[in-house]
This record gives C-alpha cells, sequence and structure tokens, in this order.
C-alpha cells in the first residue's frame, strides 16, 4: 500500500500536477489562517456566529499540529479528543464539529484539500427528551418576590428577572439592550430587540405594565429615565460600576437570586427563565403561534417542542389506553396496591 496523501495542498501545487506537500505539523498553519479568513467572509454570519466560528476553527487548527494522522482518520480522531474533553456534552460537541465540516467543505470546493475528513462525521443529536428545566408558576412568584426590596443591585435583579419570566427574552439580548429601546406602538410600550443572529434590533417583545413598572423603578433608582441613552442593565460591582452588564455577570446574578429561593435542580438556570416564559404562556391558553412570536422562533416547530412536553404530561396516549377485561375488574381489586406516590 502506498503512503496516503497528504491532508491539506499547498495553493497552486494541485492544479500544476505537483506531488502535494502536507500543512501543519511542520508549518504554522498561515496559509489555512487565511483560508479561513476567506471562508468567513464567504459567508453571511452574524458577528456572533462570526466569532464562534472562527473560535472553533481555530481550536482545530491547533489540535492538528500536533496530530500525525492518516487524512481519512482527523475528523473521527478529533471528534474522539472532543468527546474525550466533553463526555455527556453533546450540544458542545456539535458547536465544536460543525464550524469545523463547512470549512473543510469550503477547503474542498478551493482545493486546498484532496478529501473532506468531516463529511462523514456525525454529533448525536440530543434526543426528544432533552430536558427543559422550568420554574413552576409558584416557584416564579417566589423568586420574584424574593426581589423586593431597595438597592441598585436587587432593584436591577428584579427588572431582569421580571422581563425575562415575561417576555422570554434571551440573556444575550436582555443585555444588549439600551434605555431607548423601549418605545411605544400603537400606544403600547414594547422594547425593540435585536434577536439570535440579527444585526438589527427589528424585532420587539410587549412590555405588561409589571415589567414596565420594574424596569422604570431601576432607571429612576440610577438616576435615569426611559429616555436617557445608555445600556439598560448596569453593572454595579467594584471595578464595573457604570459599564453595562455582561452576559456572565447576568447568568451569575440570576444564579444566585435562584439558589437564595433553594431553586437548585440540576440544569435549573438564566436560560430556564425563558423556558418557563414559553410554558407559563402556553398553559395559561396562549396559542403557539403567539409563543412563536413571543420568542421570536424563526420555525413553529421549535415552538412546538414546549407544547409537546405540556401536552405529553397532561393529555398523553397512555390516558386513552383502556382494555374491557380491566374495566370489567371489580373497582377494589388494585386498591392500595400503588399507594406510595411518587416525589
Amino acid at each position: 500500500m502506498g503512503m496516503a496523501a497528504p491532508l491539506f495542498v499547498p495553493p497552486g501545487v494541485a492544479a500544476a500536477g505537483t506531488a502535494p506537500r502536507p500543512l501543519g505539523r511542520h508549518e504554522p498553519l498561515c496559509n489555512l489562517r487565511d483560508a479561513l479568513d476567506l471562508f468567513l467572509r464567504s459567508r453571511a454570519l452574524a458577528p456572533l456566529s462570526r466569532q464562534l466560528y472562527r473560535r472553533a476553527i481555530l481550536r482545530f487548527l491547533e489540535w492538528f499540529k500536533g496530530q500525525n494522522l492518516h487524512p481519512a482518520a482527523v475528523g473521527v480522531a478529533y471528534r474522539e479528543h472532543l468527546e474525550a474533553s466533553y463526555p455527556s456534552k453533546n450540544r458542545t460537541l456539535a458547536t465544536y464539529v460543525a464550524p469545523v465540516r463547512q470549512f473543510f467543505k469550503f477547503l474542498r470546493s478551493q482545493g486546498v484539500v484532496t478529501i473532506d475528513p468531516f463529511e462523514a462525521v456525525r454529533v448525536k443529536v440530543l434526543s426528544n427528551s432533552y430536558e427543559r428545566p422550568v420554574l413552576s408558576e409558584a416557584e416564579a412568584a417566589e423568586l420574584l418576590a424574593s426581589l423586593d426590596g431597595d438597592g441598585l443591585v436587587l432593584s436591577r435583579d428584579r427588572a431582569l428577572i421580571a422581563l425575562l419570566l415575561h417576555t422570554g427574552l434571551r440573556i444575550a439580548e436582555a443585555v444588549s439592550l439600551s434605555a431607548e429601546d423601549i418605545v411605544k406602538r400603537d400606544g403600547v410600550p414594547i422594547l425593540m430587540v435585536k434577536g439570535k443572529g440579527r444585526t438589527a434590533k427589528d424585532e420587539y417583545v410587549v412590555l405588561v405594565p409589571a415589567v414596565l413598572d420594574a424596569l422604570a423603578g431601576y432607571l429612576t433608582a440610577t438616576g435615569r429615565s426611559l429616555e436617557t441613552a445608555g445600556p439598560l442593565f448596569l453593572a454595579h460591582n467594584h471595578g464595573e460600576h457604570g459599564s453595562r452588564l455582561s452576559k456572565i455577570g447576568a447568568q451569575k446574578a440570576i444564579a444566585r437570586r435562584l439558589a437564595a429561593v433553594g431553586l437548585k435542580r440540576a440544569g435549573l438556570a438564566a436560560h430556564s427563565l425563558r423556558h418557563t416564559a414559553a410554558t407559563t404562556a402556553l398553559r395559561h391558553g396562549a396559542t403557539p403561534f403567539a409563543v412563536s412570536k413571543m420568542l421570536r422562533h424563526r420555525s413553529l416547530a421549535s415552538t412546538q417542542v414546549y407544547l409537546h412536553d405540556l401536552e405529553r404530561l397532561t393529555d398523553g396516549a397512555e390516558f386513552r389506553v383502556t382494555y374491557c377485561n380491566l374495566a370489567t375488574k371489580p373497582p377494589n381489586e388494585d386498591k392500595g396496591r400503588f399507594s406510595r406516590s411518587h416525589p
């Protein structure tokens, strides 16, 4: 068996019919970094997505420098490397693998690679039973009630959590808000939002009185008003006071508030407030279409998952299964067999 062809081909070599020379292990990958810049420019990506793509691909290139693998084995080896680094975290694996897969499709189209080692590499898709931790209505009410009081941090956290629980905003969307994003449409207060993957604040959520009051109260506590320019949510810790609240800062603040009222279930985090808003709205009669508009989902199928979760527990097929032989049993025959309730 002859020696395997190298994975990467320097520009122009393949076209000239010369034996290709490998890149990666013995070179600084400068050509591939140039190719990465070209790849990113060729795709219509939002700024945040562009950052994620670049980070994932650079991570792969850094890993590849230390490898000496058959080209066809590179994709599987990298997936196994990620699986060892992030056991049981399929979402993280997909985040790192998907951009690299797209990058290699681009490289092959440009003649930079002789084969695509990621063509057959897949990450297991999350099962339909993926848990979306939510707060019960009583827990959400308890959380909001715990935020009564004075103080800048308490006022900010109350406004932030009320906003997330009533509108289902993502954390990244909330911390990117400015006070002037609160406007009125046909007399109804709304909040203009730059949604996921968007470059402009061209989406909105409706602000109910409780949320508007919480936001106005926070602005007043910080000496501002609804007309004040600048970030809506501020950091109030030493060294960052007055700067825009970061995504990590918001996540930590919400985690502290959840823990303070004893809400420490596995998976319960800041994003759970978005799931709670959607689930609560559906439970109280909102249509999936209306909830989809609130969450600003691109597809109604994304919203239907919440409805399916609810219906599965309250109107599952199991409740429709009946058998004549069971129906004719004496009513007291099974009495006491399953008296213990599930926690």
